[in-house]
């Protein structure tokens, strides 16, 4: 069960839950859409939003979340690996 009490489940019906099921171990690397100019086209402004939903529910599920920008990571979730 998640926090709320609900049951634990994709909010966007993405198949985030199967995909982390199956692949436990997986590593995602995605783009980054928030910090452009929102698209003029309906279809587009959906698209946006619908993937930056799946990328946070990823997030919210993953042991960590490390951003990078110009070759630099940070750390947004988890504990930092010293190798």
């Amino acid at each position: 069960m998640a926090p709320s009490g609900r049951r634990d489940r994709d909010c966007t019906g993405s198949g985030t839950g199967r995909l982390l099921q199956k692949n436990p171990e997986i590593c995602i690397v995605t783009n980054e859409l928030g910090y452009g100019v929102v698209p003029i086209e309906p279809f587009d402004r959906k698209w946006r939003e619908k993937t930056g939903r799946i990328c946070t529910e990823l997030a919210a599920k993953a042991d960590s979340v490390t951003r990078v920008v110009c070759g630099i990571g940070i750390l947004l979730k988890g504990e930092e690996k010293h190798d």
